[in-house]
């Protein structure tokens, strides 16, 4: 429902965005998929298929072909995007060290197919727009420094038009004007990062 709302403000500012989603029960949501499609955006494919074969290319590309048939039923999919979980030991990108996903029809995924050396990336991973901090796997390299601590200093930034490409990878489920679903998530995502800090000790 969060996607779908933003969707909807992004449509009213003629704003056109990629929503992947992943395939499982409380994301997988064709009414809402279709309705975002409706708004003229892109619909993609939001894999993890190594960590559901647990390592296993071979099951995992069977994973994905099933998956993407599902997705294809409900729109054109041209692009698709790791799940990046950060305490799995798989990196869901190397699925395609064997494999390429051109051979389904598909002409780009975001952190393989992209050249981000003079792009801003910018990534509201664990609610936190530093990429070094807490990001383990949704990481680029990008040439472009830049000094963010707030969505503030975003808006900023897009104002005074100091870049010329941003990519923004944004979860809408983190964000709401709830003030009690805000301080649910608010709690999740500070428990997360605290194992988070935890496993890049470790690591």
């Amino acid at each position: 429902k969060r996607s779908l709302s933003f969707a909807i403000i992004e449509h009213r500012y003629n704003i056109k965005s990629t929503y992947y989603f992943r395939n499982i029960k409380n994301v997988f949501k064709p009414n809402i998929i279709l309705k975002i499609k409706e708004l003229k955006h892109e619909i993609g494919y939001h894999y993890e298929c190594l960590d559901e074969s647990k390592g296993n290319v071979k099951k995992a590309i069977n994973i994905f072909k099933n998956n993407l048939d599902k997705f294809s039923k409900l729109a054109k999919i041209q692009t698709i995007c790791m799940h990046g979980n950060s305490i799995s030991k798989w990196d869901n990108r190397d699925i395609w060290k064997h494999n390429k996903f051109e051979d389904y029809n598909i002409i780009g995924e975001p952190y393989l197919s992209i050249d981000y050396s003079d792009i801003l990336y910018l990534s509201d991973t664990s609610r936190n727009w530093d990429t070094k901090k807490l990001k383990i796997k949704d990481i680029v390299d990008s040439n472009v420094e830049f000094k963010i601590r707030s969505t503030n200093d975003i808006i900023d930034l897009i104002d005074k038009k100091g870049y010329k490409k941003i990519a923004l990878l944004i979860h809408p489920d983190s964000w709401t004007d709830n003030k009690f679903d805000w301080s649910i998530e608010f709690l999740i995502q500070s428990m997360k990062n605290i194992i988070k800090r935890m496993f890049k000790l470790l690591k």
